[in-house]
């Protein structure tokens, strides 16, 4: 029987204890947690959540940016068999209240910056919802309010026999509650279960090469599941390492690439484009002859990728690659189509851009393209275990994108109208893209047929210059 995804966190984290599992680099420092003390407080933060009254398959509501301190409690509520709904803590008042009243959350943990818009989201909603505070800075305002704060919870004493207890969720159980839409009608929540998200971790990990040797540095936020799935589901599972950063800012993304050696990293386009553009403005700056050798150099490096194989680019751009740290191994993008000369760009200059394309109803990716195949315009090819299809595709092949596999959602969260829309008569999840597949079986987004909800907002992640 194969594990769940608690059951290989607890592998995963007893196998590694002294290892480093996460990193949060701030101005006068970095602070550290290692496997066995992430392990250590996710069960603390799990029995804490028994003993006030959460019971299996309750929802908590988590609010806040990226932070250790909130990988750590979503890995307690999923610990716990609880169900963890991440909210955006740039939302509308308006909105957030809508789903937490849809999910009936009976607890929440809000970061310290987000508490007086959560304390506002229950005015509105009449609810007395019981908060902890994370990410604190500031104890007397914490405690005026009468909050419970994360170290308490995350050092609370385990009674004899917890640990070694099964997480009792199983893989058909819900894990995670996702809003994709406003406030008129029904919001519509995505539930993904505990065997969508092994699902999802055994195919990307497979299919892009991760390993625990990684270093990733987390820059989207948490709350969407594309972040989910590199930042807390990979990266758990197979050990690897996280940095976390205090600004989302162009210097303290480069200083976290360079400080922490990383190796790995996931955005959306628009993060890419930064880049690239901060790259070539410095080469516009640069003599007449300077650019003339660089574009000769990029030209070379691509037919040498192109016809035989070889990579130069760290050779040739030893600058650039610098710039991002000097080791970064996996590049990423999805969220939406990517420039393709924009990817050739980053291919000459010897980066691998790898695509991805899914939505927070397939669990995040559904496609990805891989390092031996790595066709630039396309999305790739499915995930193991994962088929895709074009439903009713024109003369050109295009038509909208049908997805089915272990990844899909089981159904939207209490909307039986959006649940018949969704799903074809034989179990096909209408994802509402436009694609068309070429001859080797690589697929391509053309357009919309609806809004995507893994279409994820550019500015959540654009970048301070």
């Amino acid at each position: 029987m194969s594990l769940t995804f608690c059951e290989q966190l607890i592998a995963s984290a007893t196998a590694r204890p002294g290892k480093i599992a996460m990193t949060r680099l701030g101005a006068t420092g970095s602070e550290s947690t290692t496997f066995g003390s992430m392990l250590d407080q996710i069960r603390s933060i799990a029995w804490r959540l028994e003993k006030e009254g959460i019971n299996f398959g309750d929802r908590v509501a988590l609010m806040g940016e990226n932070h250790p301190q909130w990988a750590m409690i979503y890995l307690g509520i999923l610990y716990r068999g609880a169900v963890v709904v991440p909210l955006d803590p740039a939302g509308m008042i308006e909105t957030l209240s809508a789903f937490v009243e849809n999910s009936e959350a009976k607890r929440a943990f809000i970061a310290y910056g987000s508490l007086d818009k959560f304390r506002a989201v229950c005015d509105r909603t009449g609810k007395s919802i019981p908060i902890v505070a994370f990410g604190v800075n500031d104890l007397s305002q914490v405690e005026k309010n009468g909050h419970e704060l994360f170290s308490d919870w995350a050092g609370t004493p385990r009674p004899e026999g917890f640990d070694d207890a099964r997480p009792p969720a199983k893989a058909g159980d819900m894990a995670i509650l996702i809003y994709t839409s406003g406030t008129t009608g029904v919001p519509k929540a995505v539930p993904l279960t505990h065997g969508n998200i092994v699902s999802e971790t055994d195919a990307v990990e497979e299919s892009m090469g991760f390993t625990e040797k990684e270093i990733i540095l987390s820059l989207l936020p948490l709350f969407h599941a594309y972040s989910q799935i590199v930042n807390l589901w990979i990266a758990t599972l197979i050990g690897a390492s996280v940095i976390y950063i205090t600004e989302l800012s162009s210097e303290e993304i480069l200083r976290g690439l360079k400080e922490g050696r990383v190796t790995a990293l996931t955005g959306v386009p628009r993060l890419w484009y930064l880049f690239h553009k901060k790259i070539f403005d410095g080469v516009r700056a640069q003599p007449m002859l300077v650019r003339k050798l660089f574009s000769w150099m990029m030209g070379a490096n691509g037919f040498l990728r192109d016809r035989l194989g070889i990579n130069a680019g760290r050779l040739f751009f030893r600058q650039v690659h610098e710039a991002f740290g000097g080791n970064l191994r996996i590049a990423a993008s999805g969220g939406s189509s990517f420039d393709a000369e924009v990817a050739r760009d980053f291919h000459k200059l010897g980066f691998t851009m790898l695509q991805a394309y899914g939505l927070t109803e397939t669990s995040g990716a559904a496609t990805v393209t891989r390092f031996e195949d790595n066709r630039v315009g396309s999305v790739g090819k499915p995930l193991p275990n994962v088929e895709v299809k074009i439903d009713e595709p024109n003369e050109e092949g295009i038509g909208e994108v049908l997805i089915r596999g272990p990844i899909v959602m089981p159904g939207y969260y209490r909307n039986p109208e959006a649940n018949s829309e969704a799903f074809t008569e034989d179990g096909w999840f209408r994802s509402g893209d436009l694609g068309r597949f070429d001859a080797d079986g690589h697929l391509y987004i053309t357009g919309r047929k609806k809004t995507s909800s893994f279409c994820l907002r550019a500015r959540t992640f654009i970048p301070k210059r």
